[in-house]
């Protein structure tokens, strides 16, 4: 089955840039084209069920914001005259909200994912950031880019993070693994809580998941997308077929012992990393604070564990 990102690619080097060489050529050397953002498509997760909303044959034309008032008119006009159908693939079915293929401006697309027309400059401008819309300003794939100002701000996303922030969330992704699957799974199980029992073992899943993506420097992204996302990353530690198990069982000694396996084998991958010590104990709240140690900035370092890292203010 055809995958949107390719579909988008074809459609791109078929149909919209034959168009744009034959009738508006002087536009392309400001011009780039590909496919990002929202939408299961751009992370490459999309199946049969995600075709019955803004999936479809299209492409996105961005423009740089200072050459806007020459070209976005015109290619827009340009856009609007190009098959809504291809490869057999019906037109796109678009819900309210953002246009996700089109004529689109740079700077309006990462002000509206990060917050910043060029994305987070200062220390406190990354932690602001939300982690899953910072995921769909780099995924997907850009099929032509030819004055570079996609690419350079795309690039400087994916490697430009601080080491303190993704320091200040491993120590807070630590801190709610070990709160919610070695401490309050127990203890709800043992009262026979089902809900909080459930809810803490999702807060264990999450957490670790999340952590998984913060060790690969890697941003996590929406939480639908979190388990298949785990999979894609260069290093997962040994936890996947850990964590299938734990989403599959429901025996609760066989959870505790899966949650104190899949700690286990992040605690390895912590000390691999030297951000714990070697020896250190299994209670990963320990860990939280050494990884928290590390990190500079002395307000940030300081600053409270279990608070949610976008809600640091400086």
């Amino acid at each position: 089955m055809m995958q949107g990102l390719a579909l988008s690619h074809r459609f791109w080097e078929e149909v919209a840039r034959p168009k744009i060489e034959t009738d508006l050529p002087d536009v392309l050397p400001h011009l780039a084209a590909g496919l990002c953002g929202e939408g299961s498509e751009c992370f490459s997760f999309d199946d049969a069920i995600s075709r019955d909303h803004d999936w479809g044959p299209g492409v996105m034309l961005f423009l740089e914001k200072k050459d806007a008032p020459q070209w976005e008119e015109r290619l827009r006009q340009l856009y609007a005259s190009l098959p809504k159908s291809f490869l057999c693939m019906p037109p796109r079915r678009e819900l309210d909200g953002p246009k996700r293929v089109g004529v689109l401006i740079i700077e309006v697309f990462f002000q509206r994912l990060t917050g910043f027309e060029k994305g987070p400059q200062t220390l406190a401008d990354w932690m602001h950031c939300d982690e899953a819309r910072l995921s769909m300003a780099v995924n997907g794939s850009l099929f032509y880019d030819a004055p570079g100002a996609m690419t350079e701000t795309r690039h400087r996303l994916k490697t430009a993070c601080p080491r303190d922030v993704w320091l200040t969330k491993m120590a807070h992704d630590l801190f709610y693994m070990a709160q919610a699957g070695q401490y309050n799974y127990p203890r709800c199980t043992a009262r026979k809580d089902l809900g909080a029992m459930t809810f803490s073992k999702s807060g264990f899943l999450f957490s670790a998941m999340q952590l998984i993506h913060h060790l690969n420097h890697a941003y996590a992204p929406f939480y639908k997308w979190l388990y298949r996302s785990v999979g894609t990353l260069s290093e997962t530690y040994g936890t996947l077929p850990l964590f299938e198990d734990l989403l599959m069982t429901q025996d609760t000694e066989r959870s505790m012992a899966l949650m104190e396996a899949i700690s286990g084998r992040l605690s390895r991958a912590l000390m691999d990393a030297g951000l714990v010590p070697e020896g250190v104990g299994t209670f990963l709240t320990e860990h939280a604070l050494y990884v928290q140690a590390k990190i500079n900035d002395d307000e940030l370092r300081r600053r409270n564990i279990m608070e949610e890292p976008r809600l640091w203010k400086k």
